[in-house]
């Protein structure tokens, strides 16, 4: 297994490094056509809103949205040029550029709003009623040493526990209530649609909002990201890109309720759950306060081995 992943590792960098991702795809009406590999969460939906309200047409891109799993999936397959872009947490956007890979962060997707927009959720009943009796439980993350992962062993670190007590089971976010009701884990770390989902069906939340109560309300749960050859040679379709995105973004954030009807369109959450979902704060500028807390608990868990470099990790525009 490590083999195959130092093999997947040389093909990214090689190719990222040979300018790897392809050239964008003309389509129609002199349109550029754009991949993004995206998680399907509430962060991505004013992409959702963006192509039923044509602002990525309107600044010359036809978009194409490919759904992942994990960060770290949305991050291989845009070092490799099957992707323009790609969605992730900072967690591995900090891993990808410490294992040598070229990634560069163009915009802000999500930041800490609403302090339910996240939570450690138990069932009903659990004998699990705050962070320290998750020791020698088992949590499930949408990804190992992701940043749910991170955030909770930080969390227990603050609660004045051990971190290196938590056990984690990588699950999609879909799965995870089904594990949590089998007993398959002790809790889930949810995010939105699905910790709506969840609390609709009397789940019991044990922590709330871990990661703003690490890094403060602002703090940027997910970003967009492209290859740093992509963005040195395309500057204009990434320019393109983040000022379609804005525009969806602020307008998601004026318009919640559309967000909410939107939801179910692209997630198994039911319209009546998502009318009731918290929203987080829309934001398209990029947190660097949160690259440098969450960079700094990855260095002190060994993660990475120096604390990452912002400049060259985040694209700064005027």
């Amino acid at each position: 297994m490590r083999k195959l992943a130092s093999a997947v590792l040389l093909i990214c960098v090689a190719a990222a490094a040979c300018g790897g991702t392809a050239d964008e795809a003309p389509g129609a009406g002199g349109t550029t056509t754009v991949k993004v590999g995206i998680i399907p969460t509430i962060d991505v939906a004013p992409l959702y809103l963006a192509k039923q309200k044509g602002f990525f047409t309107k600044h010359g891109l036809n978009l194409e949205l490919k759904e992942v799993q994990t960060g770290a999936a949305a991050t291989a397959a845009v070092m490799s040029g099957e992707y323009q872009f790609g969605f992730a947490a900072p967690v591995p956007e900090i891993q990808a550029q410490a294992k040598g890979l070229p990634i560069t962060v163009i915009a802000g997707a999500i930041a800490q709003g609403d302090p339910l927009s996240q939570a450690i959720v138990v069932k009903k009943g659990s004998p699990v009623k705050a962070i320290g009796d998750l020791a020698g439980k088992t949590v499930a993350v949408n990804a190992l040493q992701g940043v749910n992962d991170l955030v909770l062993r930080a969390a227990m670190e603050k609660a004045g526990g051990d971190p290196g007590s938590l056990k984690f089971l990588a699950l999609p976010y879909p799965d995870m209530r089904a594990a949590l009701e089998g007993g398959r884990v002790d809790a889930a770390f949810l995010i939105e649609p699905f910790l709506s989902g969840a609390s609709a069906a009397g789940d019991e939340v044990v922590l709330r909002n871990p990661q703003g109560d690490l890094a403060g309300k602002g703090t940027a749960f997910s970003t967009y990201f492209s290859s740093r050859s992509y963005v040195q040679e395309h500057a204009k379709t990434v320019d393109d890109f983040v000022a379609a995105l804005r525009e969806a973004n602020e307008y998601a954030q004026a318009h919640p309720d559309e967000v909410r009807k939107i939801i179910p369109t692209f997630t198994a959450i039911k319209p009546d759950v998502a009318a009731k979902m918290a929203i987080a704060d829309y934001r398209t500028d990029v947190d660097e306060k949160t690259f440098e807390v969450l960079g700094g608990f990855m260095k002190e868990y060994g993660w990475i081995k120096q604390a990452p470099d912002l400049k060259s990790l985040i694209r700064r525009t005027p």
